[in-house]
């Protein structure tokens, strides 16, 4: 079961690895990660925190789902089952929906534009938004990246483009799941400022180009190369990990029941 003793408290206290992580590994967060950390532990109005709220979510239920998969994260998903004592089921990698703000667009946008490279871009609208919510790119940055850049409104076959070979980096929203990415030399965290987490100058374009085209970033390219063919070529694995999903409610529905 989670550890309610845990002693971490404080927000630097998160910036190292946690002592009951049992393999080795540099899995932190960054100064500037940390915030909503003091956030989640604090009480809210209604007298409990975010983190209980969430301990007490974990121990009354049977059953954990993770937006993860095998491929990725063995060792973390084997981890959490021990912690928590109860089945940890990954249901694959649902990409998630990131509501970006109007600076976060001016900026990538820009940055995307600085690097020299060719991309497409998935800018999609978030379900249930409004007019009032949408935000707009640069003016003249179409017609500027015109013949090097595709801006996509609309659905894309995200899993089939990153399958294609001429697809040479991602650049995405991704949490602590970056790290874990860092960590298998699959990817590089953008830098920014510790404080606040603000991109520094230059920063997207400069990783962009690290990854993608300079010599020092090949093992990006190679260790990203092997991955990809594990998580995006294999057509059935999201309706395996889908399946699996199903088969386990059912048979825990079943020993509930009994």
């Amino acid at each position: 079961m989670i550890d309610v003793s845990d002693p971490r408290k404080s927000p630097e206290d998160f910036t190292v690895p946690p002592e009951w992580v049992s393999f080795p590994t540099n899995l932190a967060y960054r100064r500037y990660e940390t915030n909503w950390i003091q956030r989640a532990i604090e009480n809210t109005d209604s007298g409990f925190s975010d983190a209980y709220r969430l301990g007490s979510a974990i121990m009354g239920c049977d059953v954990i789902l993770f937006r993860d998969c095998n491929e990725l994260e063995p060792a973390w998903l084997k981890l959490l089952e021990e912690l928590y004592q109860k089945p940890v089921i990954p249901v694959g990698l649902i990409p998630p929906s990131v509501t970006l703000s109007q600076n976060d667009v001016t900026e990538l946008a820009l940055r995307l534009e600085l690097s020299g490279l060719p991309f497409i871009w998935a800018l999609r609208k978030p379900p249930g938004s409004t007019e009032s919510d949408s935000v707009e790119l640069p003016h003249g940055f179409l017609e500027r990246i015109k013949g090097r850049g595709l801006v996509w409104t609309s659905w894309v076959p995200q899993l089939r483009i990153l399958s294609h070979d001429s697809i040479g980096g991602f650049l995405t929203h991704f949490g602590l799941n970056a790290l874990v990415l860092v960590e298998k030399k699959v990817g590089i965290q953008i830098q920014r400022y510790e404080e606040d987490g603000s991109f520094t100058r230059n920063s997207v374009a400069e990783s962009l180009r690290l990854v993608m085209a300079k010599n020092e970033g090949r093992i990006y390219r190679e260790k990203a190369k092997e991955l990809s063919e594990l998580l995006f070529t294999d057509k059935n694995g999201e309706d395996r990990y889908l399946n699996q999903f199903a088969e386990s409610l059912e048979s825990h529905g079943r020993l509930h029941k009994s």
